[in-house]
Protein backbone atom coordinates (compact mmCIF):
# COMPACT_ATOMS: atom_id res chain seq x y z
CA UNK A 1 0.00 0.00 0.00
CA UNK A 2 2.81 2.59 0.39
CA UNK A 3 4.37 1.47 -2.39
CA UNK A 4 1.32 2.76 -4.48
CA UNK A 5 0.92 6.11 -2.64
CA UNK A 6 4.73 6.54 -3.45
CA UNK A 7 4.13 6.15 -7.07
CA UNK A 8 0.59 8.24 -7.04
CA UNK A 9 2.71 10.88 -5.28
CA UNK A 10 5.60 10.76 -7.64
CA UNK A 11 3.21 10.86 -10.43
CA UNK A 12 1.84 14.04 -9.08
CA UNK A 13 4.94 15.86 -8.55
CA UNK A 14 6.82 18.10 -10.97
CA UNK A 15 10.25 18.94 -11.48
CA UNK A 16 12.72 21.13 -9.92
CA UNK A 17 13.38 24.06 -11.77
CA UNK A 18 16.97 24.95 -12.75
CA UNK A 19 18.87 25.97 -10.42
CA UNK A 20 20.51 28.97 -13.08
CA UNK A 21 17.16 29.94 -13.47
CA UNK A 22 16.26 30.30 -9.88
CA UNK A 23 18.49 31.81 -8.95
CA UNK A 24 18.21 34.68 -11.72
CA UNK A 25 14.27 34.81 -11.20
CA UNK A 26 15.09 35.70 -7.62
CA UNK A 27 18.04 38.27 -8.31
CA UNK A 28 15.59 39.97 -11.01
CA UNK A 29 13.48 40.84 -7.98
CA UNK A 30 16.00 42.47 -6.14
CA UNK A 31 16.20 45.98 -7.52
CA UNK A 32 20.10 46.39 -7.13
CA UNK A 33 20.61 43.56 -9.47
CA UNK A 34 19.34 45.92 -12.99
CA UNK A 35 22.34 47.99 -11.87
CA UNK A 36 25.03 45.48 -13.01
CA UNK A 37 23.04 44.03 -15.79
CA UNK A 38 22.31 47.64 -17.20
CA UNK A 39 26.31 48.15 -17.01
CA UNK A 40 27.32 45.32 -18.88
CA UNK A 41 25.20 46.12 -21.68
CA UNK A 42 26.64 49.05 -22.01
CA UNK A 43 29.86 48.18 -21.51
CA UNK A 44 29.22 45.54 -24.72
CA UNK A 45 27.69 48.00 -26.74
CA UNK A 46 30.52 50.74 -25.90
CA UNK A 47 33.05 48.19 -27.01
CA UNK A 48 31.53 47.56 -30.82
CA UNK A 49 30.89 51.17 -30.86
CA UNK A 50 34.48 51.76 -30.11
CA UNK A 51 36.26 49.06 -31.96
CA UNK A 52 33.78 49.37 -34.58
CA UNK A 53 31.91 46.18 -36.27
CA UNK A 54 33.40 44.57 -39.63
CA UNK A 55 32.22 45.55 -42.96
CA UNK A 56 32.64 44.14 -46.61
CA UNK A 57 31.46 44.20 -49.75
CA UNK A 58 32.15 44.46 -53.67
CA UNK A 59 32.92 48.10 -55.61
CA UNK A 60 33.12 48.51 -59.71
CA UNK A 61 34.89 50.85 -61.85
CA UNK A 62 33.17 52.21 -64.49
CA UNK A 63 36.82 53.18 -65.86
CA UNK A 64 38.85 50.25 -65.70
CA UNK A 65 35.68 48.09 -66.11
CA UNK A 66 37.57 45.68 -62.46
CA UNK A 67 35.87 44.57 -59.68
CA UNK A 68 37.70 44.29 -55.97
CA UNK A 69 36.37 43.67 -52.60
CA UNK A 70 36.59 45.50 -49.94
CA UNK A 71 36.80 45.64 -46.25
CA UNK A 72 36.82 47.42 -42.62
CA UNK A 73 35.51 48.25 -38.99
CA UNK A 74 33.05 50.75 -38.84
CA UNK A 75 31.05 52.13 -35.51
CA UNK A 76 27.52 50.58 -35.78
CA UNK A 77 26.06 53.81 -34.08
CA UNK A 78 28.50 56.81 -35.01
CA UNK A 79 29.64 55.44 -38.34
CA UNK A 80 33.08 56.18 -37.70
CA UNK A 81 35.75 54.10 -40.17
CA UNK A 82 38.09 52.42 -37.32
CA UNK A 83 40.13 50.98 -39.49
CA UNK A 84 41.59 51.40 -43.17
CA UNK A 85 39.71 50.20 -45.99
CA UNK A 86 41.56 46.34 -46.72
CA UNK A 87 40.97 45.62 -50.69
CA UNK A 88 41.63 42.25 -53.12
CA UNK A 89 41.27 42.57 -56.52
CA UNK A 90 38.43 40.35 -58.03
CA UNK A 91 39.33 38.29 -61.47
CA UNK A 92 36.66 39.17 -63.91
CA UNK A 93 35.05 35.74 -65.46
CA UNK A 94 34.40 38.05 -68.64
CA UNK A 95 38.22 37.76 -70.16
CA UNK A 96 37.07 39.07 -73.65
CA UNK A 97 36.94 42.52 -72.30
CA UNK A 98 40.68 43.22 -71.90
CA UNK A 99 41.61 40.49 -74.50
CA UNK A 100 39.81 41.81 -77.44
CA UNK A 101 40.25 45.50 -75.93
CA UNK A 102 36.13 46.08 -76.12
CA UNK A 103 36.44 48.80 -73.53
CA UNK A 104 37.67 52.41 -74.32
CA UNK A 105 39.80 54.26 -72.22
CA UNK A 106 38.52 56.42 -69.84
CA UNK A 107 39.04 60.28 -69.86
CA UNK A 108 38.85 60.43 -66.15
CA UNK A 109 41.92 61.54 -64.17
CA UNK A 110 41.17 59.54 -61.17
CA UNK A 111 39.43 56.38 -60.89
CA UNK A 112 36.38 55.99 -59.55
CA UNK A 113 34.72 53.38 -57.65
CA UNK A 114 30.62 52.65 -57.18
CA UNK A 115 29.08 50.00 -54.68
CA UNK A 116 27.87 46.75 -55.80
CA UNK A 117 27.06 45.26 -52.64
CA UNK A 118 27.75 46.25 -48.79
CA UNK A 119 27.02 43.51 -46.18
CA UNK A 120 26.03 46.26 -43.16
CA UNK A 121 22.97 47.39 -44.37
CA UNK A 122 19.87 48.51 -42.23
CA UNK A 123 16.90 48.04 -45.19
CA UNK A 124 16.36 45.26 -47.64
CA UNK A 125 15.79 47.45 -50.48
CA UNK A 126 19.17 48.83 -51.99
CA UNK A 127 19.43 52.34 -53.18
CA UNK A 128 20.37 53.66 -55.98
CA UNK A 129 24.02 53.78 -54.38
CA UNK A 130 24.09 49.50 -55.50
CA UNK A 131 23.20 50.24 -59.18
CA UNK A 132 26.23 48.75 -60.21
CA UNK A 133 25.09 45.34 -59.71
CA UNK A 134 22.79 45.34 -62.94
CA UNK A 135 26.18 45.28 -65.22
CA UNK A 136 28.33 43.18 -62.60
CA UNK A 137 25.64 40.00 -63.17
CA UNK A 138 26.53 39.80 -66.51
CA UNK A 139 30.30 40.21 -66.11
CA UNK A 140 30.43 36.27 -66.32
CA UNK A 141 31.23 33.33 -68.23
CA UNK A 142 28.14 33.32 -70.85
CA UNK A 143 29.10 36.94 -72.00
CA UNK A 144 32.48 36.76 -72.32
CA UNK A 145 31.36 33.68 -74.77
CA UNK A 146 28.90 35.88 -76.64
CA UNK A 147 31.73 38.26 -76.96
CA UNK A 148 34.07 35.92 -78.28
CA UNK A 149 31.23 34.32 -80.79
CA UNK A 150 30.07 38.11 -81.92
CA UNK A 151 34.01 40.00 -82.27
CA UNK A 152 32.67 42.11 -84.14
CA UNK A 153 28.83 42.63 -83.25
CA UNK A 154 30.77 43.05 -79.37
CA UNK A 155 33.02 46.11 -80.39
CA UNK A 156 29.78 48.09 -81.16
CA UNK A 157 27.88 47.20 -78.38
CA UNK A 158 30.66 47.91 -75.28
CA UNK A 159 31.64 51.25 -76.30
CA UNK A 160 27.82 52.26 -75.81
CA UNK A 161 27.86 50.06 -72.79
CA UNK A 162 31.36 51.64 -71.30
CA UNK A 163 29.56 54.63 -71.91
CA UNK A 164 26.30 54.37 -70.20
CA UNK A 165 28.28 53.17 -67.06
CA UNK A 166 30.70 56.09 -66.85
CA UNK A 167 27.20 58.20 -66.76
CA UNK A 168 25.78 56.25 -64.16
CA UNK A 169 23.46 54.49 -66.26
CA UNK A 170 23.44 51.30 -64.59
CA UNK A 171 19.60 50.76 -65.24
CA UNK A 172 19.32 50.83 -68.93
CA UNK A 173 21.81 48.01 -69.10
CA UNK A 174 19.68 44.63 -68.41
CA UNK A 175 17.61 45.79 -71.45
CA UNK A 176 20.25 46.37 -73.68
CA UNK A 177 22.51 42.42 -72.67
CA UNK A 178 19.07 40.83 -73.45
CA UNK A 179 18.74 42.41 -76.61
CA UNK A 180 22.71 41.92 -77.72
CA UNK A 181 22.46 37.98 -76.61
CA UNK A 182 19.56 37.17 -77.79
CA UNK A 183 19.53 38.58 -81.24
CA UNK A 184 19.58 36.03 -84.22
CA UNK A 185 22.82 34.90 -85.42
CA UNK A 186 22.32 35.53 -88.83
CA UNK A 187 21.52 39.20 -88.26
CA UNK A 188 24.30 41.24 -89.69
CA UNK A 189 26.55 44.03 -88.08
CA UNK A 190 24.89 46.50 -89.99
CA UNK A 191 21.41 45.08 -89.37
CA UNK A 192 22.27 44.66 -85.41
CA UNK A 193 24.03 48.26 -85.55
CA UNK A 194 20.32 49.71 -86.43
CA UNK A 195 18.43 48.07 -83.97
CA UNK A 196 21.09 48.55 -81.11
CA UNK A 197 20.46 52.18 -81.78
CA UNK A 198 17.11 52.19 -81.85
CA UNK A 199 17.29 50.22 -78.10
CA UNK A 200 20.46 53.08 -77.36
CA UNK A 201 18.09 55.97 -78.04
CA UNK A 202 14.88 54.79 -75.74
CA UNK A 203 17.70 53.82 -72.82
CA UNK A 204 18.76 57.31 -73.14
CA UNK A 205 15.65 58.52 -72.95
CA UNK A 206 14.27 56.88 -70.30
CA UNK A 207 17.18 58.01 -68.68
CA UNK A 208 16.61 61.40 -68.98
CA UNK A 209 13.72 61.39 -67.70
CA UNK A 210 14.36 58.78 -64.70
CA UNK A 211 17.36 61.82 -63.68
CA UNK A 212 14.36 64.17 -63.45
CA UNK A 213 11.94 61.60 -61.98
CA UNK A 214 14.92 61.56 -59.09
CA UNK A 215 15.11 65.09 -58.30
CA UNK A 216 10.70 65.47 -58.01
CA UNK A 217 11.27 63.30 -56.14
CA UNK A 218 13.99 64.65 -54.23
CA UNK A 219 13.58 65.23 -49.95
CA UNK A 220 12.67 68.43 -49.02
CA UNK A 221 16.38 68.63 -47.01
CA UNK A 222 18.13 68.19 -49.60
CA UNK A 223 16.59 70.98 -51.79
CA UNK A 224 14.26 69.95 -55.24
CA UNK A 225 16.58 69.26 -57.84
CA UNK A 226 20.53 68.67 -57.16
CA UNK A 227 23.08 71.29 -59.50
CA UNK A 228 23.54 70.04 -62.40
CA UNK A 229 20.45 67.69 -62.77
CA UNK A 230 18.40 69.46 -65.74
CA UNK A 231 21.88 69.67 -67.53
CA UNK A 232 22.35 65.99 -67.47
CA UNK A 233 18.66 65.66 -68.00
CA UNK A 234 19.60 67.55 -71.42
CA UNK A 235 22.76 65.29 -72.63
CA UNK A 236 20.55 62.45 -71.89
CA UNK A 237 17.70 63.84 -74.14
CA UNK A 238 20.60 64.67 -77.01
CA UNK A 239 21.83 61.20 -76.51
CA UNK A 240 18.63 59.55 -77.44
CA UNK A 241 17.96 62.16 -80.25
CA UNK A 242 21.34 61.05 -82.09
CA UNK A 243 20.57 57.30 -82.14
CA UNK A 244 16.96 58.24 -83.47
CA UNK A 245 15.93 62.10 -84.64
CA UNK A 246 12.47 60.88 -83.52
CA UNK A 247 13.18 61.73 -80.28
CA UNK A 248 13.59 65.73 -81.57
CA UNK A 249 9.70 65.47 -80.94
CA UNK A 250 9.31 63.80 -77.40
CA UNK A 251 8.79 65.52 -74.25
CA UNK A 252 10.72 65.12 -70.92
CA UNK A 253 9.23 65.41 -67.20
CA UNK A 254 8.31 69.11 -66.09
CA UNK A 255 11.98 69.59 -63.87
CA UNK A 256 11.55 70.85 -60.48
CA UNK A 257 12.50 74.86 -59.64
CA UNK A 258 14.93 75.03 -57.50
CA UNK A 259 13.50 76.14 -54.01
CA UNK A 260 13.95 80.47 -53.68
CA UNK A 261 16.01 81.17 -51.24
CA UNK A 262 14.06 83.71 -47.91
CA UNK A 263 15.99 86.91 -47.77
Amino acid sequence: MSWICSKIDQSKATPNPDTLFLFLARAMKNRYFIVPVLALICLILGAIEFYGFPVGGVEFSPDSFTQRQFQYWRSPFSRIIRSKRFLTTIVSECDSLVALNLIPKSDSTKQRWDLVSESLQTSDVLSSDFDARFLTQYLDYSTDQWNRNNVEKAEILWPEIALLVREGLYLQLPTLFHFATNSPEELSNEEFEEQLNKQLAAAWFQAANVTVARARSADDSLSVAKPGTATDAKRFLNKAIEFDPSYKDAMLLEMPSPKSSSP
